[in-house]
């Protein structure tokens, strides 16, 4: 797969790893939208690479991802990598009933189930295309060494990583890597 000459949507974008793979990617001549939750720090990015494209989009929220792929692919037809980037991490303790599970952005939407919906919902969309498509999830070497203090980060990384495994061999025979 070249690594320029590709529209790359980078979820998690505004900032962290996700805005240092779209600078990278940007300035390998690829056309990158970043999405993100925080529209400060979207517009923060794209003064800091104006070629960015953005959308403010919680892909924690089911709705959400689906009109992020609706967006991304109507206004950007040509887009054939996906890097599932966004990501948070939680201090959890299972000693006190764990009532942090419960607050705010899930770890298990944002970290796994956006990944995997994102992923089915592209394929069909890359099948479509001439030439190489990819996507690109981001995991953790937790996956593989949890920490105790983030067990749920720690299990989504883990599942991200098996479920990245098992898509690249069912991807084997077309035009997407993983």
């Amino acid at each position: 797969m070249n690594i320029s000459g590709n529209t790359v949507l980078v979820t998690g974008g505004g900032a962290g790893i996700g805005l240092a793979i779209a600078t990278v990617f940007a300035r390998r001549g690829n056309d990158v939208i970043i999405c993100g939750r925080d529209e400060r720090r979207l517009h923060a990015a794209k003064q800091a690479v104006p070629s960015l494209h953005t959308l403010a989009c919680d892909v924690s929220v089911r709705s959400e991802r689906h009109r992020l792929f609706e967006w991304a692919t109507t206004e950007f037809p040509k887009v054939n990598m996906v890097v599932n980037n966004a990501g948070i991490q939680r201090e959890t303790s299972f000693l006190t009933g764990a009532p942090e599970l419960f607050d705010g952005e899930s770890e298990i939407e944002t970290n796994l189930t956006a990944s995997i919906e994102l992923s089915a919902l592209f394929v069909p969309h890359f099948l479509t295309l001439d030439g190489r498509a990819a996507i690109i999830n981001v995991t953790s070497g937790l996956a593989f060494i949890p920490l105790k203090s983030v067990p749920v980060y720690c299990a989504t990384k883990a599942g991200l990583h098996s479920f990245s495994m098992s898509l690249r061999s069912q991807l084997a025979p077309t035009n997407i890597s993983v």
